[in-house]
């Protein structure tokens, strides 16, 4: 009950909508709307990622402190230390050096951090991910709302299981260096809710430059017919409704391409989120004509249908209040 809370309070603390997390024995905790809230609205707000890493070869063109990506090639600021970590501005930097973002036991571990061959580069960004969250477990200034997201690494498949266990020994070795003994299934874990709860940070449609967790975005359970989409503001993420929700309605997103055919659907939420969906999209009790009628709503009215470029974002409208809770007309999310 006391966890509830805490996560109930982490939810509120960033939302203007009267919400509040349920347990169901199937889908466990979800987020419920306690009232109607109306297509464009942002739900829920959070300012900054709860950890991140950055890919590799674009690690000089990202802010580490607010994320931005830069359009203009390398970022001339960085850590003089380490150097594996830069700045889109003096402000930036002096929040960073402060410890906010970037702490002494990260510039460390980053500096002299050996990946071996074959990992790809999204696994290395996982990675960096898990080392910045670790670095700030050891000063204290963790989202302690990670302990709460699902990772149950026990459960995760053979093959899986041993990547993680590979790219723990990387992350263990990192710290042993300096004095950090981190237990082994501590870090199994963690790169388990990781791999689960994890968002993709995108510089346009189709191109993506790290990772990042939002702890408490996690909470909210996927849907193949969302009523929300998580629209990224460089190193926070704003919830926005995509359609009205009513009263005692689940707050969702969807975890992937909604336009992707049922096939598809499950078998990307099977092997990536090892669930089985049962959303209205994909169970097997809703008529083909109500599952067509949903697939039709999407494609006209909600989601980009750009030809010129892959893009799988939602459109939302203009609802001007005093607020300023939300967007322009149809802007692509």
């Amino acid at each position: 009950m006391c966890v509830m809370m805490n996560v109930e309070k982490l939810i509120l603390d960033n939302t203007n909508y009267s919400i509040s997390i349920q347990q169901g024995e199937s889908t466990g905790r979800f987020i419920l709307s306690r009232e109607t809230i109306q297509r464009g609205s942002k739900v829920i707000s959070l300012p900054r990622t709860s950890c991140h890493g950055i890919y590799n070869h674009l690690v000089r063109q990202v802010c580490h402190t607010c994320l931005k990506h830069s359009t203009l090639g390398n970022l001339k600021l960085s850590c003089q230390t380490c150097k594996q970590v830069y700045y889109c501005s003096r402000e930036c930097q002096d929040a960073a050096e402060r410890g906010l973002f970037h702490n002494h036991l990260e510039c460390l571990v980053l500096r002299w951090l050996r990946v071996p061959a074959g990992f790809t580069m999204h696994q290395v960004a996982e990675i960096r991910m898990v080392v910045n969250h670790f670095s700030k477990v050891a000063y204290g200034t963790d989202d302690k709302a990670i302990k709460q997201t699902v990772g149950e690494f026990n459960r995760f498949p053979k093959e899986d299981s041993k990547l993680i266990i590979k790219m723990s020994a990387v992350v263990k070795r990192a710290f042993a260096g300096y004095l950090c003994d981190l237990d082994d299934s501590h870090i199994c874990e963690v790169l388990a809710q990781s791999n689960r709860n994890s968002f993709g940070l995108w510089k346009s449609s189709d191109e993506q430059y790290g990772l990042a967790m939002y702890a408490t975005a996690s909470f909210l359970n996927h849907s193949c017919f969302p009523n929300c989409a998580r629209v990224q503001r460089n190193a926070g993420i704003d919830i926005v409704a995509i359609r009205d929700i009513e009263e005692n309605d689940e707050i969702t997103i969807c975890y992937i391409n909604a336009r992707d055919n049922d096939t598809a659907r499950r078998m990307i939420l099977k092997g990536c989120y090892y669930f089985d969906c049962q959303c209205i999209r994909c169970d097997y009790k809703t008529l083909e004509s109500k599952k067509l009628e949903i697939s039709t709503l999407l494609q006209q009215s909600i989601m980009c249908t750009n030809p010129k470029i892959n893009c799988c974002g939602y459109f939302i409208p203009n609802q001007n209040n005093q607020n300023n809770n939300n967007f322009n007309n149809n802007e692509m999310i």
